[in-house]
Parts: structure tokens; sequence; C-alpha cells
């Protein structure tokens, strides 16, 4: 359960022509009555991103929304299904539920291998996805699939004695979302629960199995066994109820009582790998679960502990959040399949300038994409970059290693369209400059490409890759130079960087037909896994080196 949300930044960008797949479908069930939560018939404005003009077909849009964001992270092969609602909740005092959400059930094997470990319980979509079939199919009363989530919003958030003061906003893929209470990130949050983000451990017993059977005395389930107690040494699963109980609230205080660290930490393999970015919230380099003393209702456990810098969707309570990465990393580790990583349908006999968000440790041609493609590079398939300061292409070899933040040309040929993957485990490249440098004002830190400048030429053209595993917001990208109006303690945007002679205002993508202009206009976005034209300009060769800067954070950019 979320608590409380001030401001969340994710980007949720509609683009007609970006071509990241997915093969799984969440599927939001409306379980509220006629006239009320998402059948509120109340006339509203369309707000950015929601065409909606009732109440409820907004609320209903912003759920349908957080759905999408999780397939594309998440694999499965079997229909996803949410018995959503966002009628009122009863409020007292004042206080109340934003929204919950979880699974509707648990499901595990005795022995077998229908699933990957015998006794241990997995929530029901996922054990769905590895079994790649509806393991809980009955639900003769309505004549569908059981639902496989539970997902309640209050829509009496600021009402009488309601979280008064406090409203919900309904954007969709615009922030920061100002006035009000982000319903898509607090929806994406809860959804995260119902797909396994919490443990089916907790008090009073710390014993799950003996209050449903005394059989299951002896199971984990698939969160928990990811958890870890530094103080005790031990995963939740090889602990006894009594210690677990005392690991739930095994942070430590300072004199002030202000907390130190959490005890209480994540050791999936997955999730521990990415923690590079990360600037606060670790505990022997393992990202911390939130386990306050005295053990907070709805929040303790189940949560990334407070201190994670940057923050993370998954927190009880937050103040501004980056792609969650570590949330879906850790949801790798209890078993879904899925990528955060490149996986793009190309087509066949069409150019695409694509760039990667993830390197493979080798990170070769060959190693990133001989097995999604039928056929020799140089045969059916082609790869070329281009060399800025000779103005020429190079074909690309087996071999030829691949860098982020530089764009590269690929055809194929084959009779029907491919799949470009790289696998989940591959690590994240590159980790983002320090917000701290000079030249970079974003929250979570920069990337920095040098661009090229001739002195031969009045623009230098040059191929950009997007190095990000969000689409990037082209206005929140700046130039810098060491000398001139754009200089390190400034910065210019792309904006203020033509006026001055130094880089061309707009950059350009090609989307299998014809070139996209993104600019400063509606078009103003370069989707994840593409690369785009850039130019410099004539001043430039007077100001080497000149650098652009992406802000990981599609929103903390906002420089100014």
């Amino acid at each position: 359960m979320l608590r409380s949300i001030v401001r969340v930044s994710l980007l949720v960008v509609a683009c007609l022509w970006c071509a990241n797949l997915t093969a799984t479908t969440i599927t939001i069930i409306n379980a509220d009555g006629p006239g009320v939560g998402l059948n509120d018939p109340t006339s509203v404005e369309p707000t950015v991103g929601n065409p909606g003009t009732t109440l409820g077909a907004q609320a209903l849009n912003v759920f349908q929304a957080a759905a999408r964001y999780w397939e594309t992270r998440l694999d499965s092969d079997v229909e996803i299904l949410v018995d959503s609602s966002f009628a009122p909740l009863d409020c007292t005092a004042n206080s109340g539920t934003l929204g919950s959400a979880g699974p509707l059930n648990g499901w595990f094997e005795m022995g077998d291998d229908s699933l990957p470990v015998a006794n241990r319980f997995y929530a029901i979509a996922l054990a769905n996805s590895l079994a790649g079939m509806d393991l809980d199919p009955e639900d003769a009363e309505n004549g569908r699939s059981e639902s496989d989530i539970r997902m309640r919003f209050n829509g009496s958030v600021g009402t009488t004695n309601c979280l008064e003061g406090l409203s919900w906003n309904y954007s969709i893929g615009v922030m920061p979302v100002t006035p009000g209470i982000d319903l898509l990130a607090t929806a994406i949050h809860e959804l995260g629960h119902g797909l396994g983000f919490l443990t089916l451990f907790g008090p009073p017993s710390f014993n799950f199995g003996v209050s449903i059977d005394p059989l299951f005395s002896s199971f984990d389930d698939a969160f928990s066994a990811n958890m870890f107690d530094e103080g005790f040494d031990k995963t939740w699963s090889d602990m006894t109820p009594s210690e677990r109980a005392i690991s739930s609230t095994n942070t430590d205080y300072d004199a002030n009582d202000d907390p130190i660290q959490s005890n209480l930490v994540w050791s999936g393999e997955l999730a521990v790998a990415e923690i590079g970015f990360l600037s606060d919230g670790l505990n022997e380099g393992r990202p911390q679960l939130f386990a306050p003393d005295p053990y907070q209702v709805g929040s303790s456990i189940s949560h990334w502990d407070v201190s994670l810098a940057p923050n993370d969707i998954m927190e009880p309570s937050l103040t501004g959040v980056n792609e969650p990465v570590l949330t879906t990393k850790a949801l790798y580790d209890t078993g879904w399949q899925g990528s955060i990583c490149m996986r793009m349908e190309l087509p066949p006999n069409t150019w695409r300038l694509i760039s990667l968000d993830c390197i493979p440790p080798d990170g070769t041609i060959g190693e990133l994409f001989d097995d999604d493609i039928d056929g020799e590079l140089g045969d059916v398939w082609s790869m070329f970059s281009y060399n800025a300061a000779g103005g020429n292409y190079d074909r690309l070899m087996s071999g030829s290693v691949m860098e982020s933040g530089v764009a590269y040309w690929i055809i194929q040929q084959t009779d029907a369209p491919v799949t470009l993957e790289i696998p989940r485990e591959s690590t994240r490249t590159p980790l983002p400059k320090s917000s701290e440098d000079m030249d970079c004002e974003s929250a979570l830190g920069c990337v920095s490409v040098s661009l090229t400048v001739s002195t031969a030429r009045r623009n230098t053209w040059q191929l950009i890759g997007n190095p990000f595993n969000t689409d990037l917001v082209f206005e929140d990208i700046r130039i810098t130079a060491e000398a001139g109006s754009c200089n390190l303690d400034e910065g210019c945007t792309p904006a203020e960087a033509q006026a001055a002679s130094m880089f061309f205002g707009s950059v350009f993508l090609w989307d299998g037909g014809a070139y996209q202009i993104i600019g400063d206009g509606d078009n103003n976005v370069i989707p994840r896994n593409f690369g785009v034209w850039a130019a410099t300009m004539e001043n430039a060769a007077q100001l080497n080196p000149v650098l652009l800067h992406m802000p990981k954070d599609p929103y903390a950019g906002r420089l100014d």
C-alpha cells in the first residue's frame, strides 16, 4: 500500500513509430457499479495525455496506462486480469488510504517442476506466467477467468474529512504533476504489489502458512526468498518466525532516534547488480528494505527503504522517482521474465537508427544480434556507423563493439520481421555522471557525449543515440563549452545553443519512412532505443570541446 505521495517523475509517452514490443496483456476490469468510481459521469475537461471527458473515464485511462507500463517490462503469455475500483472509500478524521493492491491468490507446486522452486508461493500472475497457463481459471459467476490482482483506489480523496486539501491528478505523460497526487504513479506502484512486490509473511506470526494450513508452515514466497538480514546473516526463508519478527524492525538509529540504516536488505542478484546508480540506501552493497521500529502496517518489509537515493517507485512514500530499474530487476529476481533493455521489432528492408540502453560484457554486434537474425551479417543484414570527422560511413563487422550514446544504422532483409533483444541480465550503461558536476544539474546525473566539430564545414553532422531505457525529453538536453555563452557554469538549451551558432536546435529521427523533426514543439521526445542526426554549427569550432549532456531522469532535467 502506498501511504502518501508528493511527486513522482515517470515518463509515459505515446509514440506511434516507436517499436518496443510487448507480448503481455494486463487487462483492467471495471468492478465499479453504475455512476460511481470508474463509471462516475461527472463532466471534466480533458487533461494532458488523458482525453477522457468524465471523471470515471479519466481514472480508467490512467489505470490502463499503468497496465501498459508494466506490460513493456514483464513477459507473460497468460493474460493478467486486474479487478479495479475507483469508488469512494470510508475516511475518518481527515485520513484515509490512497490506494492498495495485491495478488488475489498465490500458487505453489509440491515436488514437481511446474514452477522454479517447489514448496514456494508465487503471486498468481507470476505463477501463471512461469507455468505458461492459467492455473486458476474458474469463475462461473461472471463467465471469465479468475482475476489475478485486486486494485482499489479512493475516489473520495479531497472530499469532506477525507484527505482534504488533496486531489488526484489524472495527467498521463507529463511531469512533474502539479497540482495534486499523481494517480498514474500511484497505480504503477500498486500494480507492482499485485505483480508480486510484497512478502506473504507478516505480523503477528510472521509465518503465513500456519494461518492457511499447518502443511504450509515451512513454505516461503518468491519475494521473501530475496530478503536478507545483515544482522542475522540469513535470508527470510531460512529464519524462524521469531527471527523474522525481529528482522522486520531491524533498523539502526542514532542518539536522536533518527534512522541510520536498515539491516533488512534485498539480496537478489539482478537487482543488486543495478546498485551503481544509487548514492544512498545501501547496506553492505545491497539495497535496503523498509523495516522501521515500530512496525508500520501496510508499509513495512514490502517496500524499499526511504533512504534510497535516487528514490524508487516502490518506497512507502515518494517525493520523486526515476525509471524504476531497481524494482523491475527485483521482480526479475522473484521469477518474472522480461527486459528493460532493448526489445525492438525490425521490419525487413527498412532502415532504422538504433541506440543501446544496455550492453552485455562483450558488447560486440555478433554477441548482441547474431541469435536474433537468421542470416550472416553483411549478407541478409548490415550495420553502419557514421564517421563525423570524415563525413563518411563505416561498415561494421561481427566483432565491432557498440557504444552507448551513439546511433547506428541497421537494415535486415529476411522475409519477416525480426526482434532485436538484449538479455535482461545485461548491464545498463553508461552510469550517469554525478549531479554535483558543474555541467550537470539533473538530480540523477547526466550522460555526456563529446560532439564532433569541424573547421572545414559550417555544420558537422553526427549520430547521437538515446542511452537510457526511458524516452528522452529533448528540451532537457544541455550543450556546454569551455568558453562562450554556453560555458560550464550555465550550459545552453538546444535553442539557446542555436542562437549562439553552436548547435542546431533540432535533431532528426528516421522513422522508417520519413524524417521526424525533434525540437521544442509538440514532437519533443527522442524515443528509447532510437538515434538521431544532430549537428554542431560554425561557432563550435572556436569553443571546442563541446559536450552534449542528457539527464537520466526524464523530468529531473528541467534544469532551469
